[in-house]
Formats: C-alpha cells, sequence, structure tokens
C-alpha cells in the first residue's frame, strides 16, 4: 500500500501512476506465484524423503532392535522397583521419558513406525507412568510400592504395543551408507526437521556434532584406499560405541560424520564431542601389514537456537568445524566460537 502511495505521488499523471500500479502488482503476483510453486515443489519433495524415511526406516534390524528395547525397558522396570522397594531418594529423576527407552521412542520409534493409534498410546501411557511416579515420590516412603502395581501394568501394555509395532515392519537396510553402515544423508533433512518441531514443541534442546578426519586424503595416498575404508569404518563403531541408542548418526560424504544429539544441549554436545576427539586421536588402526595408524578428527559443535532452518544450524556446525580446521585440526569449536569469516561451505538440498 505504501508503495501505492509513493508511486501516485511521484507519478506525473493518474495514467502513469495507474501503469506503474498495474505493473508492481503484476510482479508481486509473479512473485508470490514463485513463492508458492516453490513451497510446493520442496513439500513434494519432503513428503517423499519423509515416507521413504518410514519405509526403509532407522530400525535397520527389527529384531536386534527390539530386543534391545526390551531390555532397555525391563532395565528401567528392574531400577524403579530397586528404587521404591529400598525407599531410595531421587526416585523422581527416573522418568520413563527421559530414560534411554523414551528418548529412543520419542526420537527414534515414533518416525521408524510412523504415526499411528498405538504409537499415541504409547506416549499416553509413558506420561501416565511418569505421572504416578511422580506422585508416588512425593507420598511417605512406605506408601510408594502402592504405585507399583498399576505402574507396571502399564509397563506390560507399553511391550505390548511395542511387539505390535515391531512386527508391521519388515528388514530394510536401505538409506544406510554401504561402508560404514551408518544412514546416509538422504534422511539428514527429514530428521533434523523433526528435531527442530520436537525442540520447538517441548522446549527441548538438541545440537549437531559435524566431525571431518584430519589428512584423510593423505592416508588414501600413502595407504591405500583399503586402510581409508578401514578408518572410516573404525570411527563409526567409536561413533556408536560413544553415543546413545536415541542419537543420529551419518556418514555425510567422505570422511565427514554428523551426529545428531538429542536432548542436549551446545555445552553437553561440547562434552560430548571432546569425548569423541580424544577417543578417535587415542585409538589408532591396525592395517594387514601391522603397521598402526594414528586418526584425529576436527568437529564442530553447533546446539539448536531456535531457527526454524535446519540449514542454518548445519551452516553453523559446518562453519565450526572449518574454524577447527584452521586452527590446527584435532580439536573441538563451537558455532559461537568459530570466526565470523567463515561461514559454511554449503547446505543441504531441501
Amino acid at each position: 500500500h505504501e508503495l501505492f502511495v509513493r508511486l501516485r505521488a511521484d507519478a506525473a499523471d493518474n495514467d502513469t501512476a495507474f501503469a506503474a500500479i498495474d505493473c508492481l502488482s503484476a510482479i508481486m503476483d509473479i512473485a508470490m506465484e514463485g513463492m508458492t510453486l516453490a513451497y510446493t515443489h520442496a513439500r513434494e519433495r519432503s513428503s517423499r524423503t519423509d515416507a521413504a524415511y518410514r519405509l526403509f526406516s532407522l530400525v535397520q534390524n527389527v529384531s536386534t532392535e527390539r530386543e534391545r528395547q526390551r531390555a532397555l525397558l525391563l532395565d528401567w522396570e528392574n531400577t524403579l522397583l530397586y528404587t521404591l522397594a529400598g525407599h531410595a531418594t531421587g526416585a523422581d529423576n527416573a522418568s520413563l521419558a527421559s530414560s534411554e527407552f523414551g528418548l529412543w521412542f520419542t526420537h527414534k520409534g515414533i518416525p521408524s513406525f510412523g504415526e499411528s493409534s498405538e504409537t499415541q498410546q504409547v506416549g499416553q501411557l509413558m506420561a501416565r507412568i511418569d505421572s504416578r511416579l511422580q506422585r508416588a515420590t512425593d507420598e511417605d516412603p512406605a506408601r510408594r510400592l502402592t504405585a507399583l502395581p498399576m505402574i507396571r501394568e502399564d509397563l506390560a501394555t507399553i511391550r505390548n504395543l511395542m511387539t505390535l509395532l515391531f512386527e508391521r515392519i519388515g528388514e530394510l537396510d536401505a538409506g544406510s551408507d554401504a561402508l560404514t553402515n551408518l544412514l546416509n544423508r538422504r534422511f539428514l533433512p527429514t530428521v533434523l526437521r523433526r528435531e527442530i518441531e520436537l525442540s520447538t514443541r517441548n522446549r527441548t534442546p538438541f545440537s549437531l556434532l559435524l566431525l571431518d578426519l584430519d589428512h584423510f586424503k593423505a592416508i588414501n595416498d600413502g595407504h591405500g584406499h583399503d586402510a581409508g575404508d578401514r578408518a572410516l569404518q573404525h570411527v563409526a563403531a567409536l561413533l556408536g560405541q560413544q553415543t546413545r541408542g536415541s542419537d543420529y548418526l551419518f556418514r555425510y560424504g567422505g570422511e565427514e560424520f554428523v551426529v545428531v544429539l538429542v536432548a542436549a544441549s551446545e555445552s553437553q554436545a561440547e562434552v560430548i564431542a571432546e569425548s569423541l576427539r580424544r577417543q578417535i586421536a587415542q585409538s589408532p588402526i591396525t592395517l594387514p601389514n601391522g603397521q598402526t595408524l594414528g586418526l584425529t578428527a576436527s568437529i564442530g559443535v553447533a546446539g539448536h537456537d531456535g531457527h526454524p532452518d535446519y540449514e542454518r544450524l548445519m551452516a553453523r556446525a559446518d562453519a565450526a568445524m572449518y574454524a577447527a580446521k584452521r586452527q590446527g585440526r584435532n580439536r573441538v569449536v563451537v558455532a559461537d566460537e568459530a570466526l565470523p569469516e567463515a561461514p559454511g561451505r554449503r547446505a543441504l538440498q531441501r
């Protein structure tokens, strides 16, 4: 409207003003149409990727994952039983939602199984268990055990629902990197969009690590590509050992890895990144000829700052990783500490 007023004020006559306003309106219409088409196409691509993500699933080995989650749920139940029976303090910190099983279900289980009445029921049961547990810890210690039968009944229902959900998905391994068995970058946008949505809705943090092996070209050139493959597999195994089942591990490309740390603040992610860096530096690989080969990594850390665009988060982690490279490699740099003149070199394709 302000532009129309300006055009009318600056035009020599009404005909000229009308022609200018008509031209401006056409420009705005074309721009809006272009934005709408771009959004529609991006939305369609995202929907296809999301559908593929559910099909190929993060649960690459159904039987193994089913047993692992069943064991985690049982461990949580046993710990709760000992805590309440022993009248121990601090039971209110043992919420099911924040347990290893709870984090896995929220961040991996739901997107793997897809939204359904069963997944909603599991979420409701978890919330009810935590509510009952909180009330129990506020009561006299002698009355805490009265809450156990109802909690255990809900846990049994969760186990039955999880068995049903696991039976519905097949053993599919597409979408993973053939060399490292980590996820490939195809599903990274889907994961980041979902984590941003969860972070915004639940007001919980999450963070990103971008890890690059130092002097990897020299490894390939000096020791052969087999040594390079061994190095990648070795680092992938270390990442799996040093992270939780609810976290996401990607081989981003070449010698780069991305770790999505769910329910982790930037300061917590920095501690985890430093532990990973140290573990890689202290764990050389042994080549077939008996020679040992040391490895180091440069790691960029970026915590989600509330911005809705996952590409911005990736760019911040990318800039931090390159700052670590410039500062001498084999180090961790947090995004806010990266030099402002070092923007990320690329963004994910939407």
